[in-house]
């Protein structure tokens, strides 16, 4: 930022804002361990610029027994609610999930040392159409709960199809039901159900935002989470520090 102010450019308002959450979490470890005193913390009385800021929003436990309720009580609802606990479990972007294929998910469970158990990952592979930009791969662990999701889904297809898993690799986890085809566009649905279930000012993405804020509010490491949502920097992933 120095080489910044010195050159007399304008900073962009998403800038500062990167550059005061990774401010924020140095002072944050250091009042939490002591190095600091609780009132030590400077960060946390800078006003936020004015223009583009990171919007969070929440989706509160009221508020996803009352979404996961309508799609389980209107039929035509009825595809999204895996989509969506998919969604609160992994992190997952919208066309992440929609592009989402049987291949890519490993449904095996696993007895790991210290008495933990794999439930089982999914292969994230970038959509990145670049030629000058490599594809990544990332790993996203399956816990308990959606594994059982995951796992009557798959029965289901394999019993509808008469197929072994291997023939149903190509196929995506979530089709539409009519045409048997990957969905393109849920927008008119997830709108439905939202405002069925009283809930606003919320995006499908705020799905994401959800699962990283109790992630972390469970303890898991900032290091862990960026991996995760496939950050390419940790200062993503500050926001939710």
């Amino acid at each position: 930022l120095t080489k910044v102010f010195k050159s007399g450019k304008r900073i962009h308002p998403s800038t500062v804002d990167r550059e005061r959450i990774a401010l924020s979490a140095l002072f944050t470890f250091a009042v939490d361990n002591e190095y600091l005193p609780l009132d030590a913390h400077p960060v946390k009385r800078i006003k936020l610029p004015k223009g583009e800021k990171f919007r969070q929003r929440e989706l509160t436990p009221d508020e996803e027994a009352s979404l996961v309720r309508i799609c389980r009580t209107r039929p035509h609802l009825a595809y999204l609610e895996p989509i969506i606990l998919t969604a609160l479990n992994t992190g997952l972007r919208l066309g992440e999930l929609l592009a989402l294929r049987w291949g890519n998910v490993d449904l095996t469970v696993r007895e790991l040392p210290g008495g933990t158990t794999s439930h089982g990952r999914i292969t994230v592979e970038s959509t990145n159409d670049s030629p000058t930009k490599a594809r990544t791969t990332r790993f996203v662990p399956i816990n308990r709960d959606l594994h059982k999701i995951l796992d009557a889904l798959r029965l289901a297809v394999l019993c509808e199809a008469n197929a072994t898993p291997g023939a149903i690799r190509g196929r995506t986890v979530f089709e539409n039901p009519e045409t048997g085809t990957r969905w393109v566009d849920i927008g008119n649905a997830w709108d439905s159900a939202l405002e069925h279930a009283g809930i606003t000012g919320f995006r499908f993405h705020d799905l994401r935002h959800t699962f990283a804020t109790r992630a972390r509010r469970a303890g898991m490491p900032l290091e862990v989470l960026q991996k995760i949502l496939g950050h390419s920097t940790i200062d993503l992933t500050m926001r939710y520090s």
